[in-house]
């Protein structure tokens, strides 16, 4: 195995020499030997600055919001592997936060388990089963 886990401080490092916080990070690799940082957002879907999207686009808060976090953390791409998890105050969920909720909760059968419940620990296990099953 040549690549080169990275040590705890090279983890965290990339984020605070440039002044960027994402809400957190794995410590060991999550895919192709790097890392995952994530930024949880709750976008207000009936805001002001949003309401003109989100009256005839459902999920436009939230896909604005995604945006605006790969381009902030767009230079971190070559250590982490980045989410954007945001969530409307409406309820609807960007597909990249539905994508790592489907990722993260792996079934029995798989030997490789992503701690979700300690990645995101304010969704109980009924949401997180509920989420597990749905057919996006």
């Amino acid at each position: 195995m040549s690549e080169r886990v990275q040590g705890f401080k090279d983890v965290f490092k990339d984020f605070y020499n440039n002044n960027k916080r994402p809400d957190g990070t794995t410590l060991l690799p999550w895919a192709r030997g790097k890392p995952m940082a994530w930024d949880v957002t709750v976008p207000d879907t009936y805001a002001e600055f949003h309401i003109g999207n989100t009256a005839t686009k459902p999920g436009a808060a939230a896909q604005k919001t995604v945006q605006n976090k790969l381009d902030k953390y767009s230079k971190s791409a070559s250590t982490h592997i980045f989410y954007p998890f945001a969530i409307e105050t409406a309820g609807t969920w960007h597909e990249m936060a539905i994508e790592l909720t489907q990722e993260t909760t792996i079934t029995e059968d798989t030997r490789i388990q992503h701690s979700f419940s300690n990645a995101f620990p304010w969704l109980c296990k009924e949401e997180m089963r509920f989420l597990s099953t749905t057919p996006w």
